[in-house]
C-alpha cells in the first residue's frame, strides 16, 4: 500500500512559515502610504506667490 504524503501548496502557507499573509501585505501597504503622506506633508507643496510685474508695450489707440 502506498504511503499518503501530505503536500502543502505554496498558497496554503500560513504567515508564520514564511508566506506573506493578507494582513502582512495590508500592514506594509498602509505603512508605505503613511510614509508617502508624511513626506508630502513635510515637503509642503505650496510656495509663496511672488509678484510678477513687467512693462508691456500697448498699441496706441487710433482715435
Amino acid at each position: 500500500m502506498a504511503r499518503k504524503q501530505n503536500r502543502i501548496l505554496p498558497m496554503e502557507n500560513s504567515g508564520a512559515s514564511g508566506g506573506l499573509s493578507r494582513r502582512r501585505i495590508l500592514m506594509w501597504s498602509l505603512m508605505g502610504l503613511m510614509v508617502v503622506l508624511i513626506v508630502a506633508y513635510i515637503d509642503g507643496g505650496e510656495e509663496p506667490l511672488y509678484p510678477m510685474s513687467e512693462t508691456v508695450a500697448l498699441p496706441e489707440s487710433a482715435g
